[in-house]
């Protein structure tokens, strides 16, 4: 729906130079894990949040079992709750950020409004107004010290779609990795 520039909310909040990149990148990276069950509006959506340690930004979208997190250099100071950007509003935002030509955007926000202002138009977008879980309780403390492994992108794809299509798990197509002194792929069984 247009509005007319008088109708437009105020807002004080913003910042004139963000990369557009960044942003859509963020967004596109988190959008997977959107939650579809309405019953649980306040996952249906990307949680966006400042990070704790400074003002920049942090994306965060779960369903209940996954969890996407990405965190940006974006500097913004949000409410100390964060906000919730509905799920319809953030693919479109994805799209329209990939349409535009413009390196840098502005985005900001008021008390129940997003925005988002390119050089041809002004999108506003209201929050969800209900409070995110708080997903950082779930993650480990030590997440930095964890171990890494490092493998060929393509190989582990293709050993990961091999078992899940052998895998006798019909629903999930689960498919189990084991680290120890080596890394162990196995396809699930069925537990019934």
């Amino acid at each position: 729906e247009t509005l007319p520039e008088c109708d437009m909310p105020e807002f004080a909040n913003a910042i004139p130079y963000v990369d557009k990149e960044i942003l859509c990148n963020a967004l596109d990276a988190v959008t997977y894990a959107m939650s579809k069950d309405e019953t649980r509006y306040q996952l249906c959506g990307v949680s966006l949040s400042n990070n704790g340690k400074d003002d920049n930004l942090t994306f965060a979208a779960t369903d209940g079992h996954r969890l996407a997190i990405v965190d940006t250099k974006i500097g913004i100071k949000l409410p100390s709750k964060g906000v919730i950007l509905p799920s319809l509003d953030v693919k479109a935002l994805v799209s329209l950020l990939r349409q535009t030509k413009q390196e840098y955007i502005k985005i900001g926000y008021s008390d129940k409004y997003f925005l988002l202002q390119t050089d041809t138009c002004k999108v506003v977008i209201p929050f969800i107004s209900a409070e995110y879980p708080d997903f950082r309780a779930i993650l480990p403390k030590d997440l930095g010290k964890t171990p890494t492994v490092t493998t060929y992108t393509k190989d582990m794809i293709n050993a990961v779609k091999t078992l899940a299509a052998l895998s006798s798990e019909k629903k999930t197509k689960a498919v189990t990795i084991q680290f120890g002194d080596s890394m162990t792929l196995s396809s699930a069984t069925d537990s019934e």
